[in-house]
């Protein structure tokens, strides 16, 4: 009589343990599908999205789609960061509309750093609502919205549920902040965003537009190189968030594909030039300061290495000659400093938050540090606060040219009184002549 007794508490505990394992699959199987509430303006997906890795990249959306033959898995990160990845990334999510009238949104991918992008729209009968392809490889015009990110409008009809699928390729960081918006609140938030933007870029061209007009007096070297320095990190910096390649070069994928393996090095090539013409007025003849030179050199030639060498060599090849020239930036300015003058000083603070902003930003795209809520925040107040440290050191320059031509002026015009004062040398003869007699 006890067996049966011990045999009935085994299997309830078995019962037990089976279904609290099976509740938590449900709820992890819910997690990926969610309700558009038509009173929200803003609803983040990442919550609600899993992915698949592709590593062989030769599945298509009918092999995806298929039930219960993929491992579908709830993303680690929240903002869907997968770092720098050779394999295909396939996102999916469920959106269930259960209202009696049909809902039309927008889903924003706010990171236009990505290849190719493919979304496919499909309903409770597996069939094909909407597909866009598009992404950095393709003519801008590929895009169903014309933004700078990427944007994708869906409508969902009542009482129905449908299914989302993306799939990311690409040779940079693949990263998927996915939000969805309510199709009027999107283009409110987009206009502010873009005055916000406009805003910033016109101060930025402001600052820089005077430290060029001050560079008259400056030898003849500094007038090529200065306007380098301040113009491939500016086109780097509008590649990453996407304004170059709707404004600049929207048919010429090309330069989107290739802008970053081109514009860090060209970069590195004027600001390590800058650094050596900085560096060389105080006749430093040690090896540290001429290898600055080399790495202007090695820079010229990876202008050119994607042409040569895959663009993820490149890319890795252009982060560590970064790194070269940051460790070398901060090994003189440490030796050196004393002996700077105050707008070299100034000059040698921009370089430092340029290159801190980046290796920050670097770091978020390699999902090392977490990303922030604008993945180019970083970058932006570096780059800001490089240019506004060029303008302040010209700043500096033009006040002190002012003063010394002041002091000149002052010393001149002091001679020239004194010597006003004095007769006339024939008058000073004459009266001479007259004492002796």
């Amino acid at each position: 009589m006890k067996e049966p007794q011990s045999l009935n508490v085994r299997d309830f505990v078995i019962f037990i343990l089976i279904s609290t394992i099976a509740l938590l699959s449900a709820k992890s199987a819910l997690a990926a599908s969610m309700t558009i509430d038509g009173s929200l303006n803003k609803q983040d997906l990442s919550p609600y999205v899993t992915y698949y890795m592709d590593t062989s990249k030769q599945l298509e959306i009918a092999d995806i789609k298929k039930p219960n033959t993929l491992a579908w898995l709830p993303p680690q990160d929240k903002r869907l960061n997968f770092g720098f990845s050779d394999s295909a990334i396939w996102l999916t999510t469920t959106l269930s509309n259960p209202s009696s009238t049909s809902i039309d949104r927008v889903i924003e991918l706010p990171y236009s750093l990505i290849d190719n992008v493919e979304f496919y729209h499909i309903n409770q009968q597996g069939r094909l609502l909407s597909n866009y392809i598009m992404g950095s490889e393709l003519h801008f015009s590929s895009r169903p919205i014309a933004h700078h990110n990427f944007i994708i409008p869906i409508s969902i009809a009542p009482n129905s549920s449908s299914q989302l699928f993306l799939r990311l390729t690409g040779n940079q960081s693949l990263q998927a902040p996915l939000t969805m918006w309510n199709n009027d609140a999107f283009w409110q938030v987009s206009q502010f965003e873009n005055r916000f933007n406009f805003a910033y870029f016109t101060l930025l061209f402001a600052l820089m537009a005077y430290a060029l007009y001050r560079l008259s007096p400056q030898p003849r070297i500094r007038r090529f190189i200065f306007p380098g320095m301040i113009i491939t990190p500016l086109l780097a910096l509008l590649t990453i968030e996407g304004y170059a390649f709707q404004y600049v070069w929207p048919e010429h994928p090309f330069w989107n594909r290739m802008g970053l393996a081109t514009l860090i090095p060209g970069s590195l090539t004027f600001l390590s030039l800058y650094l050596y013409i900085i560096f060389s007025k105080m006749a430093l003849g040690n090896r540290w300061h001429h290898s600055l030179l080399s790495l202007s050199v090695a820079n010229i030639l990876l202008l050119i290495a994607p042409i040569v060498i895959s663009y993820d060599t490149a890319l890795i090849l252009d982060l560590i000659t970064a790194a070269v020239f940051f460790l070398l930036l901060s090994y003189l300015c440490v030796r050196h400093w004393q002996r700077l003058s105050r707008p070299n000083k100034v000059t040698l603070l921009g370089f430092f938050w340029l290159s801190f902003g980046t290796f920050i930003f670097v770091l978020e795209l390699n999902n090392i540090i977490p990303s922030f809520p604008l993945i180019e925040a970083p970058l932006q107040v570096g780059f800001f606060l490089y240019v506004f440290s060029l303008f302040w050191a010209q700043l500096n320059i033009y006040a002190r040219a002012v003063s010394i031509f002041k002091k000149k002026h002052l010393n001149k015009d002091k001679k020239n009184r004194n010597t006003s004062t004095l007769p006339p040398p024939n008058a000073m003869t004459r009266q001479a002549r007259l004492e002796s007699r």
